[in-house]
C-alpha cells in the first residue's frame, strides 16, 4: 500500500516538473484540490478557477497553489520573502526582510510569499516591476498606521491574503482583484460589507466569481469597476447594496438578489448625488425589494427629494430586471440611456422618471407583465411612467406585452409645475395588451394654467389589443390606443392602431373653458394626425361611440391620409362605430375655421364613416373616400361637393350645404363669374358669386340676387364697382 502511494506521489512530482504553455510549472489536479480545500473543490468542479485565472491573465500553476519543498510554492519559485529573513509568524516585524527582498529584485521579477502571516510594521512600497505570488495560507498584515502600496501585480487564489489593521493600496496592475483577499466569505449569509470596503479602498476594480454570494450594504463605488458573474445580496437593513458615486463607476455581469423587505428606500444600486458616467451592463436583478436602480429616493420621504447635483450620464444596457415594485426609479438623473434590457413582472411601473430628468433615450427594451393586475391601490402600473420635466426624451423600438395600466404614460409637467417637457419622440414601439391606453400624453397636472406638453412626435408605433378593461363591454369607452390631452405642436403619424377595445386615436377636449385655463383657442392645438391605420377599435357596449380617430375641441388640426375601417381579418371585428369623428367645438369654446380634413379613407365602420360636428370650424374638407353605412349622409357627414353649371341651383335640385361650389361653364367677358359658393344651408341654399368682368357702362351684365359679390371694371367710369344683389355700389 505504501509502495503504491509512493509511486503515485512520484507520478505527481514528475507531472509538476513539466512546463505549462506559458512557461510556468503545471500543477496536478490532486495537489490543486488539496491546496485550495473543500470549498475550492466545488469551484474547480464548476470550472470556475479556470475562469478566475483567465480573468487574471494567467494559468493556474503551483506558483500560486503551492507544493514545493519547504515553502508551499513549488521548486521553481526561487525568490521568496523567507529567503531574505521574513519570519511569517504574525509577531515579528517582517518589513525589513520584505525591503531586502525588494532591493534584491532591482531588475524585476516574481517575489513569492509562502504560507504564513507577515506582519508589516511600517510603510512598504512594492514597485511596479515586481509581481507578488501568494501561496495558499499566506497573509500580508500591515499594522495600524502602516500602508502597503502594491504598484506591481498580484497573483493569488480567491482566499484571504490581506489582514491586519493597516491598509493595502495600489493594485492598479492586477487584472483580477477579489473581495476574498480581504476576508469576504462569499457564502450569502456572512456580512461581507467590511471586506468590500477594504477591497474598494485598495483597488480600482473587483472581480466577483460565479457561485459566490456576497451579503453587503451601503458600499460606496466611487469611480470603481465591479464585474464578474457572482451574486450580490443586499442587507435588509441597508438602503442599497452599492451606492454609485464619483465619475466612471462600472457594474457589469453581476447577479443581484436582495433579501425580502418592503417599502422605501430599498434598492440594489443607488445612483449618487452628482455622480457622473455610470455604466450598469449585463446584470441580472431579481430582488424582492422596491427598486433595482434608483436616483433620489421618493421625494415623499425625508432626504429623498431632488439631488443638489443631478446624476449625469447613466447607461443601463443588456440587463434583466425581474420582480421589484418599480425596477428603475430615476429621480434627478439626466443624460440617461436605457437600452436592450428585459423588464418583467414588476408590481408597479417598469421605468419611472421623475423630477428633473432630461436627455433620455429608452430604446430596444422589452416590458413583460408590468404591474400587479389585482389592483390593491391606485398606483400606476405602466411600462414607462413619467412626470418628466427635461428636454429630449426618445422612446423607440421597445416591446410592451401586458401592463396593468398604460403602456407609456407621459405626463409633461413636473409635480411642482415649474417645468414642462418638450421635444419628445415616441417611435417604432410595439404595445400590446394594456389595461388602459397604449400611449397617453398629457400635461399631467390638475392646474388648468399648467403648460401644454409640446413638440411630441408619435410615429410608426404598433398599438394592438389595448384597453383590455373595455373588453366584452366593460369599463369606459374613453380609453384609446393613443390618447392626447392638452398637447400642442404634435405629430401623430404612420401608426398602426388596431383591435383595441377603446377608441383608436383620441385627442381629448377639456370639459369647459375654465378647465382649459381660459384658453379660448382650445386645450389641444396645432396637431397633425396623418397616415395612420385605425382598424377594428371599439367595444360591443359602445360601438356608436367607438371611433377610429376622434378629435374634440382641437384647434388648428390636420387630419389627412388616414385609413379607418373594420376588417374581418383581425380581432375585434365590427366594433369600430365611426371612422373619423371630428368636432371643432367644446363646451364654452368658440368654433374656429382652422381644421383640414382631407384624403382619408373610411370604410365599413358600423354607424358612420365620417362625422363632422361644428362644421364651420373646417377650412378644408376634401378628397375623403367613404364606403359603408351613412357614407353619403348629407349634413356634414361627407365632403363638400363640387358641381359645374351656368347658374345657381333651383329649389327642385335639393338641399345644399355651406361650402358647396358650382363652377360657371358659361362665363363671358362682361359676366365673368368664375363660381358660386353656398354660404347658407338650404334648398337650394344661399349662394354668393365670385368673379370680375370689365367693359363699358352699357355692357354691364344683368345680374340676379345670387350674383352678389361680383365686381365689374367700368371703363367709362374708370373704376371697379360691386354688385350687392340689388344694385351697383361705387357709381
Amino acid at each position: 500500500m505504501n509502495m503504491t502511494d509512493n509511486r503515485n506521489e512520484r507520478d505527481d512530482t514528475h507531472f509538476e516538473s513539466k512546463k505549462d504553455s506559458e512557461g510556468g510549472l503545471a500543477v496536478s489536479r490532486r495537489r490543486l484540490l488539496t491546496a485550495i480545500g473543500l470549498g475550492g473543490t466545488a469551484l474547480a468542479s464548476a470550472g470556475l478557477l479556470r475562469g478566475t485565472e483567465a480573468l487574471a491573465g494567467h494559468t493556474v500553476n503551483h506558483f500560486v497553489y503551492g507544493g514545493g519543498p519547504g515553502n508551499g510554492l513549488g521548486g521553481s519559485c526561487h525568490d521568496t520573502v523567507k529567503k531574505y529573513g521574513a519570519a511569517g509568524d504574525g509577531t515579528t516585524d517582517d518589513q525589513p526582510a520584505w525591503s531586502a527582498a525588494i532591493a534584491a529584485l532591482a531588475n524585476g521579477g516574481d517575489l513569492c510569499v509562502p504560507p504564513g502571516v507577515y506582519r508589516i510594521g511600517s510603510n512598504l512600497l512594492i514597485p511596479s516591476h515586481i509581481t507578488l505570488i501568494f501561496a495558499n495560507g499566506a497573509k500580508l498584515a500591515p499594522d495600524t498606521g502602516a500602508a502597503v502600496t502594491i504598484e506591481g501585480g498580484v497573483r493569488a487564489a480567491p482566499t484571504h491574503i490581506f489582514s491586519g489593521a493597516g491598509v493595502i493600496l495600489g493594485l492598479s496592475r492586477t487584472e483580477a482583484v477579489y473581495p476574498e483577499w480581504w476576508g469576504a466569505a462569499g457564502n450569502g449569509s456572512t456580512d461581507d460589507t467590511a471586506a468590500f470596503r477594504l477591497a474598494l479602498a485598495a483597488a480600482g476594480r473587483l472581480t466577483i466569481l460565479e457561485g459566490r454570494q456576497f451579503l453587503i450594504g451601503n458600499v460606496d463605488l466611487i469611480g470603481k469597476r465591479v464585474s464578474g458573474s457572482g451574486t450580490i445580496v443586499k442587507l435588509s437593513t441597508a438602503e442599497c447594496a452599492f451606492h454609485a458615486k464619483g465619475d466612471g463607476t462600472v457594474i457589469e455581469g453581476l447577479k443581484f438578489q436582495g433579501r425580502p423587505v418592503s417599502g422605501q428606500p430599498h434598492v440594489d444600486i443607488k445612483l449618487g448625488d452628482g455622480a457622473r458616467n455610470i455604466r450598469i451592463h449585463g446584470c441580472t436583478f431579481r430582488s424582492p425589494i422596491y427598486s433595482a436602480v434608483a436616483g433620489a429616493i421618493d421625494s415623499s420621504l425625508p432626504g429623498g427629494g431632488d439631488y443638489a447635483q443631478q446624476t449625469e450620464g447613466v447607461i443601463l444596457s443588456g440587463n434583466l430586471f425581474q420582480g421589484y415594485v418599480r425596477p428603475l426609479y430615476l429621480y434627478s438623473v439626466s443624460n440617461i440611456t436605457i437600452t436592450g434590457n428585459l423588464i418583467r413582472d414588476s408590481l408597479y411601473d417598469g421605468i419611472r422618471l421623475r423630477e428633473n430628468d432630461g436627455f433620455c433615450l429608452i430604446d430596444g427594451n422589452q416590458f413583460i407583465n408590468i404591474g400587479d393586475p389585482s389592483w390593491p391601490d391606485n398606483q400606476t402600473r405602466d411600462a414607462i411612467d413619467t412626470y418628466w420635466s427635461g428636454k429630449d426624451l426618445t422612446i423607440t423600438n421597445n416591446i410592451v406585452d401586458t401592463t396593468a395600466y398604460i403602456g407609456f404614460d407621459l405626463k409633461g409637467v413636473a409635480p411642482n409645475g415649474s417645468y414642462n417637457s418638450s421635444r419628445v419622440i415616441v417611435a417604432n414601439n410595439q404595445i400590446y395588451r394594456t389595461r388602459y391606453d397604449g400611449i397617453k400624453i398629457s400635461f399631467g397636472s390638475e392646474d388648468p394654467l399648467a403648460p401644454h406638453a409640446a413638440f411630441y412626435n408619435v410615429t410608426g408605433n404598433i398599438v394592438h389589443e389595448c384597453n383590455q378593461n373595455n373588453k366584452d363591454g366593460n369599463g369606459s369607452v374613453g380609453n384609446a390606443g393613443i390618447l392626447l390631452l392638452k398637447v400642442k405642436h404634435a405629430n401623430v403619424t404612420d401608426n398602426f392602431v388596431f383591435s383595441n377595445y377603446g377608441r383608436g386615436i383620441f385627442v381629448n377636449n377639456p370639459k369647459s373653458l375654465a378647465d382649459s385655463g381660459g384658453d379660448v383657442e382650445h386645450k389641444n392645438k396645432f396637431i397633425r394626425i396623418s397616415g395612420n391605420m385605425c382598424v377594428n377599435n371599439g367595444q360591443a357596449k359602445s360601438v356608436s361611440n367607438s371611433s377610429g380617430i376622434l378629435s374634440l375641441g382641437t384647434g388648428y388640426l390636420i387630419v389627412s391620409e388616414n385609413i379607418c375601417e373594420n376588417d374581418p381579418g383581425y380581432p375585434n371585428y365590427n366594433m369600430q362605430g365611426v371612422g373619423l369623428n371630428i368636432s371643432s367645438a367644446g363646451t364654452g369654446f368658440t368654433n374656429y375655421k382652422n381644421a383640414i380634413v382631407r384624403d382619408n379613407i373610411c370604410r365599413n365602420n358600423v354607424n358612420y364613416q365620417i362625422i363632422l360636428t361644428g362644421a364651420d370650424g373646417l377650412t378644408v374638407f376634401e378628397g375623403n373616400v367613404q364606403e359603408g353605412t351613412n357614407a353619403a349622409y348629407r349634413p356634414w357627414h361627407h365632403q363638400r361637393t363640387r358641381y359645374s353649371g351656368s347658374a345657381i341651383p333651383a329649389a327642385s335640385d335639393g338641399a345644399f350645404r355651406s361650402g358647396d361650389i358650382i363652377y360657371n361653364i358659361a362665363a363671358t367677358r362682361t359676366r365673368n363669374i368664375s363660381h358660386w359658393q353656398c354660404v347658407g344651408d338650404g334648398a337650394p341654399g344661399t349662394w354668393r358669386a365670385f368673379g370680375c368682368g370689365w367693359g363699358t357702362t352699357a355692357e354691364r351684365p344683368a345680374l340676379a340676387a345670387s350674383d352678389a359679390g361680383y365686381q365689374y371694371m367700368d371703363t367709362n367710369l374708370n373704376k371697379t364697382i360691386l354688385w350687392d344683389g340689388t344694385a351697383w355700389l361705387g357709381i
